[in-house]
Parts: structure tokens; sequence; C-alpha cells
């Protein structure tokens, strides 16, 4: 079954562009939407930020992801960096299917997903312009909306049709995350990773009197760290994501049982799994000199039932897999203060404001 993971054409243009000719220096449009006060503006944001984000998603996808789908009809927006991807198309990690044979299915099922996305009366306008636009043959009268919202859903939908989950581009993924619109399919490797990255920052809290703060420094993900290291410029980071395959194969397999269990509705290995996690969690507790240790933090989401489970440590459960010391080995890893100074280096933007305010963008992100 695997862990296969739909991705934009529109990810790999914006991080081909980078890798080939240096991060953008200019803006990109951020969609900031206020359903409250019933209206949606745009803000302009970083593109180098933007880039940055695609790329270390990416990063982490390549070696924990066992195929990266893309629709077979747009690849023609990233075919002059095809070198750049070379590794991944040559493996069939990156895969292109003709979602077009299931255009009905996937028609319906976005129409169903722009009413979950237009949540403001300024964005149902927007879109009704764009589809009457395109309805007679002036493509969108927006095109960038369009991008966005429409082709939000259009991902989502296809998501939902091939019953795969999707990671979009960082400005579709700001949509997704305002209107609470949850992805059809449960994904255990983000679910995993993201618990990773909030057990790391806790690592760094800071405590001043009653009050816990967490320090303003951005943390990157363990592997993204690893993959920095070994990099001598920009040109070998993908391949070296590809390389460390092999070497967290049997993480990647591991989660691929999680989501094996979860797929077959199996709550006697989802308890498993969540134990493992919670001795980790004790872990870190006693790390950090915490005596309420063994809780579990996270929440596995879709529907599906919560388990509550007050465990302290077991140290045979992950003797199986061995994945509570590699857990531990990426969460108690280095802060990454290092790697980030060098992929600003490597990009050449280290003290310069574009890397000033790239920073800053992804800060705003974690």
């Amino acid at each position: 079954m695997g862990n296969p993971l739909i991705i934009d054409n529109w990810l790999l243009q914006d991080i081909g562009a980078g890798l080939a000719n240096g991060l953008d220096r200019d803006t990109a449009s951020e969609v900031v939407i206020n359903q409250a006060g019933d209206a949606h503006v745009i803000r302009d944001v970083p593109s180098a930020g933007v880039q940055l984000e695609a790329l270390l998603s990416l990063l982490v996808d390549i070696v924990f992801r066992d195929s990266l789908i893309i629709d077979s009809s747009f690849t023609d927006s990233w075919d002059s960096y095809g070198t750049i991807f070379s590794p991944l198309v040559g493996s069939g990690l990156i895969r292109a299917l003709p979602f077009a044979a299931k255009d009905r299915d996937i028609g319906e099922a976005r129409k169903y997903l722009l009413g979950r996305l237009c949540v403001t009366s300024t964005l149902i306008e927007e879109q009704r312009r764009n589809e009457e636009s395109w309805a007679k043959g002036l493509g969108a009268a927006d095109p960038y909306m369009s991008a966005v919202i429409w082709g939000t859903a259009g991902m989502l939908a296809r998501s939902h049709v091939f019953d795969a989950p999707y990671s979009g581009h960082p400005l579709r993924k700001r949509v997704i995350e305002q209107t609470i619109l949850a992805t059809p399919s449960v994904d255990m490797v983000k679910e995993t990773v993201e618990w990773i990255n909030t057990e790391r920052l806790r690592l760094f809290e800071t405590r001043a009197r009653a009050e816990t703060q967490r320090t303003a420094r951005l943390t990157l993900p363990p592997i993204v760290n690893e993959i920095i290291e070994e990099a001598r410029d920009v040109h070998q980071l993908i391949p070296i994501a590809y390389q460390m395959r092999d070497k967290y194969a049997a993480m990647r397999e591991w989660m691929n049982t999680v989501q094996a269990a979860m797929d077959n509705e199996d709550p006697k290995a989802v308890a498993r799994y969540k134990k493992l996690l919670s001795a980790v969690s004790s872990d870190i507790d006693r790390a950090m000199g915490n005596t309420d240790a063994g809780k579990v933090s996270l929440t596995i989401s879709n529907g599906w039932p919560s388990i509550s489970l007050a465990l302290g440590t077991i140290d045979n459960i992950v003797k199986k897999f061995g994945m509570r010391s590699m857990l531990n080995k990426h969460i108690f890893s280095g802060h990454g203060d290092k790697g980030i100074k060098k992929l600003l280096r490597m990009f050449d933007i280290e003290r310069t404001s574009v890397g000033f305010e790239a920073m800053e963008y992804m800060r705003g992100k974690k």
C-alpha cells in the first residue's frame, strides 16, 4: 500500500526555479481570509521564503514517501528544470498520473470542496467571476485566485478520488489552513513528522516565571539538517535526499505499517503506535526534568475515535522495529542554526535583506 503523496506541479516549478536560478528576490501573494469580517485580502510575502518552505517540505517527502504523484497534464510547467528532478523521475519516485481520466468524479468533488474553501462573500464572488470568464473562453479573470482557490479545490478533489493525501504549494496550504479544511485521507507520515517537530520545539522552550516561551529561532526538521550538512551546494540537496532513502528505509516502512493500520481500522495497532510515542515523550520529559511524563501529544484526525492511554515508558514496545531510538535521535538532534546559515549561504542570501525576510516568513509558518 505504501505512503503515496499527491503534490503540485506548481511546487516543482517554484523549487526548480529556485535551485536553477537562485531564489526570487521579489514578493509573492498570499490570501489572508477573515471569516468574521466576511472578506479576504491579498498580502505580499517574500517569494524566497515561499520557495524555501516548498523545498524543505519536498526534501522530507523524498526521504519518507514511497511515491510523489503529480498530474500528467501540467508537467510542462517544470520541464525546463527536468535535470534537477531527474533522480526522482528516473527512479519512479515522482509519478505522473493521468488525472483527467477521472474528470467526472474529480469535478463532483471539486464542486463540493469549492464550497468549503469559499468561506466569505468576497471569495465566492472571485470564484464566480473566474468561472464565468472561463465559460466564455476567456480564461480566468484572475489567474492567481484561480490557482489558489480553484486549483486547491481541484487538487483536494484528486486526493479524494485517488485516495491519497495531498500536500500543496505553500500558498495553497495557507488557504487550506485558514478554512480548517482537513484533507480527505489520513496521512500518518505527516502526523508523525509534525509530532517530531512539536516534540523538538519543547526542547527549546525557555521558562520565565509561570509562563513557557519558545525561542524565536527557526528549527529545521532533522532530516533537512542532515541533508544540508552533507551538501556542498544547492544542486546536491535533492540527490542527497534521494540517497538518504536507504538509510531511513526502516522508518519509512514503519510509517507504512502504521498507515495500513489506520486504513484497516485496526485499533490495537494504532494503540501500539501511540504507546511508542508516549514512551518517546517520556524520554523527553525526563530529559527536561518534567515529572509529569508519559502523555501522548498526537491527535489523530479525520474522524478516528480518540484513544486515551495513561501510560509510562514502555521499553519492550519498540524492540520489534527499533523506532524508539530512531525517533529519539531525530528529536534530540541539533537545533539547526548551522544548517540554516549554510542553506542561506549556499543560496547566496546570508546577511541580505532577502535572507532576513525569508527567515521571518519561515518563522511565521512554524
